[in-house]
Formats: C-alpha cells, sequence, structure tokens
C-alpha cells in the first residue's frame, strides 16, 4: 500500500490523518506549521497524533532529503503556509495533494470561500489538486465536491462540510492512486484567463457599510462569521457584531437613512440599507451571542 505523509495544518488535517490511518494505509510522517487563531488544533495536538501513531513528527520546515529518507510515496496537504518548489515536490513519487476551498484555476490564495459567499458563487468548491512547484493552488484536479450557495450558507456551515467532505476526498483519491498513478480529472492552468488569486481578509474587512445594499451586506455577515471574528458595526459607540440576519421585504415606501433601525421586535431588528431592509437576528455583544433587541432597545439610533 502507499505510504502517506502529511504535511498541513487544521482539524481538516487531522480528520484526514485518522481516516488514512483507519484505511490500513501507512504513514510516513506527520509535519505542521504554528496554527492560525482560528484554528481548533495546533502544533502539540499533531506531535501527540504522531507520537500515538509512532511516526516521525516534524514541527518546522522538512526537507527534500528527509521526505526521501520516510520514503512517503505521496503526501497530503493542507493549508501548508508556504508555496512548495521544485526540489521537494519532485522527491515524492505521487507528488504532494493539497485540499483546496476553491474552484480552480478561478479561486486561488487565501479565503476562497469567503470571497466565493461575497461574489454570490452558485457553488462553492472544493478542490483535491496536484501541487506545481512553485505556483499557487493549480495543476492536476483529482477530486472535487461542493455545496450549494445560497443566502442560509455561512462560513461556518462550509469549514463544519469540509471536516468530512476533505477527508472522504483525500481517501478517494489516494485509493484511485494506488490503481492508477495518472489518474485525474482536469487540469487547473496557472495562466488561465479564469485564474484569480484571491487575498487574506482582515478583521477590518468586516466592517459594515451600511450604504451597501442589503444583499451585499448579508453576503458579508455570512462570509466574516465564526470561525472568523464577524461582521460589525457600532450602535452608541459599542461595538456589535452581527452573526445571523435576512433579507426582509415588507413592501413599504419609505424615506431614511442606511443604518437606520426602522423595528425592534421579538424577530429581531430591521436596518436600512442602500437598497432594501435588513432583519438582524442575532448579534456578538460584549463576547456573547444576544438577540439583537435585547441590546437595541428604546430610541432608534443609527447603526455606524
Amino acid at each position: 500500500m502507499l505510504r502517506v505523509g502529511f504535511m498541513g495544518r487544521t482539524s481538516f488535517m487531522m480528520n484526514t490523518i485518522q481516516l488514512i490511518h483507519e484505511s490500513g494505509f501507512p504513514i510516513a510522517f506527520i509535519a505542521t506549521a504554528p496554527a492560525a487563531q482560528e484554528y481548533i488544533v495546533n502544533e502539540q495536538d499533531f506531535q501527540e497524533t504522531a507520537g500515538r501513531l509512532g511516526v516521525p513528527f516534524y514541527g518546522k520546515e522538512i526537507g527534500s532529503g528527509e521526505i526521501s529518507r520516510l520514503s512517503a510515496d505521496i503526501i497530503l496537504s493542507v493549508n501548508w503556509p508556504r508555496i512548495i518548489g521544485d526540489e521537494l515536490i519532485s522527491s515524492v513519487p505521487l507528488g504532494i495533494l493539497n485540499a483546496h476551498f476553491g474552484d480552480l484555476p478561478k479561486y486561488r490564495g487565501n479565503a476562497c470561500p469567503n470571497w466565493a459567499i461575497i461574489n454570490d458563487e452558485d457553488y462553492i468548491n472544493l478542490s483535491i489538486h496536484r501541487m506545481m512547484a512553485g505556483e499557487l493552488d493549480c495543476g492536476y484536479v483529482l477530486a472535487e465536491r461542493k455545496i450549494k450557495n445560497d443566502d442560509s450558507l455561512y462560513i461556518k456551515d462550509i469549514y463544519e462540510w469540509g471536516e468530512e467532505a476533505i477527508p472522504e476526498a483525500f481517501l478517494e483519491t489516494v485509493k484511485l492512486l494506488s490503481e492508477n498513478s495518472k489518474f485525474h480529472i482536469r487540469y487547473a492552468d496557472p495562466q488561465s484567463k479564469d485564474a484569480m488569486r484571491c487575498y487574506p481578509r482582515n478583521i477590518e474587512d468586516g466592517r459594515i457599510n451600511w450604504t451597501h445594499s442589503s444583499t451585499e451586506i448579508l453576503r458579508l455577515i455570512r462570509a466574516s462569521g465564526e470561525p472568523f471574528y464577524g461582521a460589525f458595526c457600532h450602535y452608541n459607540d459599542e461595538e456589535i457584531i452581527i452573526t445571523r440576519a435576512k433579507l426582509y421585504d415588507d413592501k413599504e415606501n419609505y424615506c431614511a437613512m442606511p443604518g437606520q433601525i426602522s423595528l425592534v421586535d421579538e424577530r429581531g431588528v430591521v436596518v436600512i440599507t442602500g437598497k432594501d431592509k435588513l432583519l438582524i437576528t442575532e448579534i456578538k455583544h460584549n463576547g456573547e451571542k444576544k438577540h439583537p433587541s435585547s441590546v437595541i432597545r428604546g430610541i432608534r439610533k443609527r447603526l455606524t
């Protein structure tokens, strides 16, 4: 059977290690890097897993010489923080496979599912692809999954879906390559006219501009939520993170300024936007999730 090495971070990688191990494939090594703030697993978790499985652990950069010595036939990767060069990739017989939340080659880089929500794509894609040396998120695609994108889909839902989808797609790919080392679905060309680089989203990018339409603001809320900081605004100079919202149409003809609160009741808080209205159904205030009407009472001031 193929000897599988791992280079990655996140619970997606941890779940993949477990599934590949349970499926009987020998594990060559586990390598990781410092975890991002929003990750629920860290370097120590990977080190403990390597110890439990009795395999070498690397908490730092791993070189091609070490890879060759460990005799890994294939390496699986999730969220490795650096672009990998030819020396390392060429030292692995079947290459290094990466799990990427993006429809390749269109969505390459960082925060791709977040950007796909903001851009109102029909689906959010997961791609398993063979890495190309010195290139970002491209090459031969070996497995794909997708989840329907609509107004009820939040970034947290995509991450929860990925907890099973990524390990299963990796396992499917490893099995297929065991039978046919040249298997692939298609080629994601880094020079394609559709290729697009996605850059990281920062906390400040979640600031709500109420002059935008209710549709645009809802997409921002859905794309910025857990496990990330969230879409936020201010009320009475206090920060409010909006965690859940819905489009709202009461057929009313009105004159109002963007950010003005038009209704507070048991359903939530209705806010005027640059176009149409938005019903806020859940917020985070002072670190706690709350019903918005419990925070926004009395005089209906504007959100800023």
